[in-house]
């Protein structure tokens, strides 16, 4: 049986506590790269932007300096936000395991782990995104049949300005029907790239398959835990994201890493997996590891490995 979503949230906020130093550094270095580029980015537009609207001959040639430094910026950018941080991404999402068993963590994890599978931790995030883009289309045709039965329904009462605002009202309201079977499928795929940080023989394509089985029946319940952190996010808006920093990212991937693990071994315990497709993986059957007075936890049991053959019956009695 699943633990219930307060036990878990308990239980992800006292093992960050445990180890809030490291988590942080941690969260904080992974993401930096994206923060940079986009400091970068402001840095380069400004000059640009005093150039235009001053009409200065005198700063066309910093316009055309900081043009280059743009591109730049710009292709680095690319770099970062579609080859390096879903890697990182994925590295947290390992270190956050850790935290979550109370096992000692390194905040240069998501870096040293790099060079680890890096192709196969890419291609997993690339399948995700390819059939996440595909199920988001899935509901482009309703949003364009409700955008044009609007826009004929408002010209044949109003006049011309009226169909536009109508076909304009449509449009913004329609496009949340995109997001319908997006969601639906983010949460059944969720799980992805936890297989794909501490299961380093699975493949990109079947960790998006054994998130699906992991999942299922318990989308609503994961679903109902991310409506849960919307509060927190609201405040790490109003803070710009130094709250996020701190204690509301931490806390959420803490939490993603528990119900990684207690979906992991229902699905295993009640045969929605086979061990073998978690290299062996055997559930844990008791609870976390306790949490001590001096706020530490225990190191995370041993599974034992399931053996590859079934052993040989031993010879009969002579």
């Amino acid at each position: 049986m699943m633990k219930s979503r307060q036990e878990i949230k308990e239980y992800a906020k006292q093992a960050f506590r445990a180890q809030r130093k490291s988590a942080v550094l941690g969260m904080f270095l992974a993401f930096l790269p994206l923060v940079a580029v986009s400091v970068l980015a402001i840095a380069t537009m400004i000059p640009m932007y005093v150039a235009v609207f001053t009409g200065s001959y005198a700063v066309m040639g910093v316009f055309a300096f900081t043009g280059i430094g743009f591109l730049v910026v710009w292709l680095l950018g690319i770099g970062v936000t579609y080859f390096l941080f879903p890697i990182l991404n994925i590295n947290l999402k390992g270190l956050f395991i850790k935290v979550f068993y109370g096992q000692p963590i390194n905040h240069h994890e998501p870096y040293n782990d790099l060079k680890i599978n890096y192709g196969r931790k890419l291609g997993g995030y690339w399948w995700q995104f390819l059939w996440l883009y595909l199920w988001s289309l899935v509901a482009a045709p309703a949003v364009y049949v409700i955008i044009l039965i609007v826009t004929i329904s408002t010209f044949a009462f109003f006049n011309f300005e009226g169909a536009v605002i109508g076909m304009q009202l449509a449009t913004f309201a329609s496009v949340g029907i995109v997001f319908i079977p997006f969601t639906i499928k983010f949460l059944a795929y969720c799980m992805s790239s936890h297989i794909l940080a501490v299961h380093p023989n699975v493949t990109a394509t079947n960790a998006l398959n054994l998130s699906k089985r992991m999942t299922r029946g318990y989308r609503g319940e994961i679903f109902v835990m991310w409506l849960s952190f919307l509060g927190w996010h609201i405040l790490n808006i109003l803070t710009l994201g130094i709250l996020g920093i701190f204690f509301v990212g931490p806390y959420f991937y803490t939490t993603m890493a528990g119900y990684f693990i207690e979906l992991r071994n229902i699905a295993v315990s009640n045969g929605t997996i086979h061990p073998s497709e978690f290299e062996g993986f055997v559930p844990y059957s008791g609870y976390y590891p306790q949490y001590s007075q001096q706020q530490q936890y225990q190191q995370v049991p041993q599974y034992q490995q399931v053996p590859q053959y079934p052993q040989q019956p031993p010879p009969p009695h002579q």
